[in-house]
């Protein structure tokens, strides 16, 4: 047996897996790679795109079993018991991991971590993501219930929207990922579920889809209901497309309308930043000016010697009172000795609710940010005369146009807020806000915490925006950016809600618009799937109906020979049951095993090149085969090739042909009998009949030889019966002999006349030759051509009126291709007698058949005449035909080829 076909018989093709468990084979290959990427410690390998979560190993765990729950069989009791177990586990401990998030507790499915050699490499096992529990937790389900063989329609709705789900939920994650559409992949994870588990639902999803038209049998399923079922799958399927397209579009909008909002607001806190920086600034170099006046630097240096000089007291007051109309609220002079000389206006840092220290600024003196029903700089300079200090000034300035800032700031939008703050003892005090009208004291515990807070970030010297939960539990956008480097940070906020308001306005509408889609679309799959569909089932149901009620054993077969299909016939034929045989190798089940190897090469390779062409496709061939019992029943099989998106399929009939053994068994016997029994003894008496008749015994008296005559002639029709039966049965045994020759047409025709002259005479009627013969030649077996011609000659003489011409004609009918054929001639015989009833036209060259009539059937004959003579024709490579008309006659005729002699 050839190698190529032994390996196909034996189903060794992996390409005939189905595409079921070849998403099975991914989902399994999958978790590999994250394994060893545990193992090596390679984060590329866990989370497989750049920059986004590895995959936990509690997830790659369990996609192991999904794939294995997808490459297994349900047949045996085993397997379907291994798989029914892997289904409870996915159902199980998802279970449990979604009970731990809901109710904040630990059930110890994450000790993974335990692992030395993950414990090792500094990764830690995340937490398995909620959307990747539910997907795992319907996938459970689905394989749970088919393992169980429910077959409710209920049942069968139930499991086709869990496996919807997963695909929504997978394709949802996969295509955030791709699209790089943070929303997607957010929304659908619940809280940023990993790149590989994305991927793994969406191959766990398609592997569902494909395992529910593979493995989930539908039987009791009416073959009705089923136009409307694929036309509810496919609306379903419309709607899940229009679904992830519009959520899809509304994550790309989202996603761009977001990025605006925060390069926004980034910028906007950046620049505001530099503003308050440079306010700061002025103020403190305003403040800075006081203390530098050379006047008031010798006046308090004489207060320095003699702090009740009045004329210096005086001089200082008014320098105080030049400067308040810029803004300073109060003024207070202290000599070098750090004495209390003065106050120019009211001070109010002792009803400051909050002052915090700013770092050294332009002024390089001490200074402090308060908040007494505003903004308040609090600066402290020193008077520096001749490099020695002799006294210091302190300032409060009112600082109406950063109050004035931050309040716009905060009310840009009805959500929006801005605070201003600074960093105190493990945590940030922050001025009021539009919605936290009192101090602010943030606690900052620790660093990695503290870096992920937008106010830490923007003390810490960083710049930017992120969108966070503030403390009423609301998601904002915060953007945050240093105040140049006076220690302060300031923070935006706007709320989310209210930037995607109109956003979602135009989701709405987007929501509408698909929907009229959907409802559109399925109207029109309504109208036009629906009919199709079907008309395809009610083709499929009168084909399978058909198949279950045909004599013939149909048995399909895919290509590497494994039984597909076995009718109710089959089952008879063989008494092997459909459950029996389905997955099975047909030749292993049907073939004797001693002559297996002989055929298995044959009928199991469908394909030959590629092109689903065999040595026994389309054609017939008798082979034995086995009985379930061992009984060996003779079977004529026939097999049709078709080409399916699983390679080349066989449509096997199979035919017992016992009966027909027999009937052979009986013909054959039959044809000896006549051979041997009844043609020797019978051309005995005819022969002897014809020497008593012809006088070689003697007279004969008239009444005995009349007698004679009778059984002479019923002794002669009864040789030619015998000699047509034993020549019907050489044509179709293919036995019979042709001796071919160049002969003369002429001659040929002149000698069939000459033979035929008798039946014309018993008949009365003339033979004519209308033309002259054309003188070519014809390969032919002589004899049996003159037979043909005699057959003709004395139908036509049996079918004339006495008195009648039977008219004979030869005639070139093609003259050939020069140099490479000669052409054709036609021989013609015409009879104008009673002439074929149209009814009988297209029977007249079968076997026993004769024109029925009142006065043609006692014209006798065997009715096997004109088909022995057609298929000696053809066995010379003519042709035979015939016109007639009845009441005006018969015209017989024949071709052959002329003899190219050149």
């Amino acid at each position: 047996m050839p190698p190529r076909a032994a390996l196909t018989a034996y189903g060794m093709n992996i390409f005939s897996i189905g595409i079921r468990r070849w998403l099975g084979l991914a989902l399994c290959g999958l978790p590999a790679v994250v394994f060893s990427g545990w193992l090596m410690g390679n984060g590329k390998m866990l989370s497989i795109m750049s920059g986004t979560a590895a995959m936990s190993l509690t997830a790659a765990v369990l996609f192991v079993l999904a794939g294995a729950c997808l490459l297994g069989s349900y047949r045996s009791n085993w397997a379907r018991n291994l798989l029914r177990f892997f289904s409870v586990v996915l159902i199980v401990v998802p279970s449990l991991i979604l009970a731990e998030h809901v109710f904040k507790v630990d059930y110890g499915f994450d000790l993974f971590n335990s692992w030395p050699l993950i414990a090792g490499s500094g990764m830690k096992n995340g937490r398995l993501p909620p959307d990747i529990c539910i997907a795992l937790l319907l996938a459970g389900m689905v394989f749970l219930l088919s393992s169980m063989h429910v077959q409710s329609r209920r049942v069968r709705q139930l499991i086709r929207i869990l496996i919807i789900t997963v695909l929504l939920m997978g394709g949802l994650g996969l295509f955030g990922y791709m699209l790089n559409l943070e929303t997607l992949y957010r929304v659908a994870g619940f809280n940023l579920s990993a790149a590989p588990s994305a991927l793994g639902v969406c191959l766990l999803g398609l592997g569902l889809w494909f395992f529910a038209g593979d493995v989930i049998s539908r039987t009791g399923a009416r073959l009705e209901s089923e136009d409307q079922r694929i036309t509810s799958i496919a609306a379903v399927l419309l709607t899940v497309l229009a679904v992830v397209a519009g959520l899809t579009g509304f994550a790309v909008l989202q996603q761009g309308y977001e990025q605006s909002t925060t390069d926004h607001i980034r910028n906007t806190a950046r620049q505001n930043a530099v503003v308050i920086s440079n306010m700061l600034d002025h103020a403190s170099v305003l403040a800075k000016s006081i203390a530098t006046r050379p006047a008031l630097k010798k006046s308090l240096r004489l207060l320095s010697e003699d702090a009740q000089n009045a004329e210096a007291l005086a001089f200082a007051g008014e320098v105080g009172r030049t400067f308040l109309p810029l803004g300073f609220t109060g003024i207070e002079f202290y000599n070098a000795k750090g004495d209390y000389l003065l106050t120019t206006g009211v001070m109010v840092a002792r009803q400051a609710s909050l002052a915090v220290p700013l770092e050294t600024g332009w002024g390089g003196g001490v200074e402090s940010l308060l908040w007494q029903n505003g903004f308040v700089l609090r600066s402290e300079n020193d008077a520096v005369l001749n490099g020695r200090i002799v006294g210091r000034v302190v300032t409060e300035q009112r600082l109406t146009s950063l109050s004035s800032l931050v309040k716009d700031l905060q009310s840009a939008g009805e959500a929006d807020d801005a605070c201003l703050c600074s960093r105190e003892d493990h945590g940030a005090a922050c001025f009021p806000t539009r919605f936290y009208p009192a101090i602010l004291h943030i606690p900052l515990p620790g660093r990695e915490q503290d870096i992920k807070s937008p106010i830490a970030r923007a003390l810490s010297g960083e710049s930017g925006a992120v969108a966070v939960t503030e403390l009423k539990g609301n998601t904002v956008l915060a953007a945050f950016a240093p105040v140049g480097s006076h220690g302060l940070g300031l923070v935006l906020k706007t709320d989310l809600q209210e930037q995607y308001a109109l956003l979602r306005q135009q989701f709405n509408l987007l929501g509408v618009l698909l929907a009229l889609l959907v409802v559109f679309g399925t109207l029109v799959l309504r109208r036009q799937l629906q009919p199709l569909v079907r008309h395809i089932l009610q083709e499929q149901k009168r084909i399978k109906l058909i198949l279950e009620n045909s004599t013939d054993a149909f048995v399909m077969v895919g290509e590497n020979g494994e039984i597909r299909d076995w009718n109710t016939q089959a089952e008879r034929s063989f008494g092997w049951t459909r459950d029996e045989v389905l997955g099975k190798r047909l030749l292993e089940m049907i073939i004797p095993p001693a002559q297996l190897d002989s055929v298995i090469a044959r009928i199991t390779h469908l394909e030959d090149d590629g092109n689903g062409r065999g040595t026994v496709v389309h054609r017939r061939v008798e082979i034995d085969t086995v009985h379930k019992s061992g009984k060996l029943i003779p079977m004529e099989i026939s097999i049709a090739s078709l080409y399916d998106a699983d390679g080349y399929a066989g449509h096997v009939f199979l035919r017992d042909i016992s009966e027909r053994r027999k009937v052979d068994s009986l013909k054959d016997e039959f044809i000896s009998t006549v051979s041997h029994e009844l043609r020797t003894p019978l051309t005995s008496i005819h022969g002897s009949l014809g020497l008593i008749l012809g006088g070689v015994t003697g007279d004969v008296p008239d009444k005995t030889s009349t007698l004679l005559e009778v059984a002479h002639r019923n002794s002669e029709r009864l040789i030619r019966l015998i000699n047509d039966i034993l020549d019907m049965e050489k044509i179709e045994s293919g036995n019979m002999s042709f001796v071919f020759k160049a002969c003369k047409l002429p001659v040929l025709i002149q000698q069939a006349m000459e033979l035929s002259a008798f039946y014309g005479q018993q008949y009365g009627v003339q033979f004519q030759l209308l033309q002259p013969v054309p003188d070519v030649k014809v390969n032919v077996d002589q004899d049996r051509l003159i037979q043909v011609m005699i057959n003709l000659l004395s139908n036509a003489a049996k079918f004339s009126y006495t008195g009648g011409k039977v008219e004979v004609s030869a005639q070139v009918m093609d003259s050939g291709d020069a140099g490479k054929t000669a052409g054709k001639v036609r021989v013609t015989v015409v009879d104008h007698g009673c002439g074929i009833p149209a009814e009988s036209h297209d029977k007249i060259f079968q076997k026993f058949s004769q024109v029925d009539g009142s006065d043609r059937r006692k014209k006798g004959g065997t009715g096997l005449g004109l088909s022995i003579s057609r298929s000696i024709i053809r066995q010379m490579y003519g042709s035979m035909g015939f016109e007639s008309t009845p009441e005006v006659g018969s015209s017989f005729y024949f071709e052959l080829a002329i003899v190219n002699e050149s």
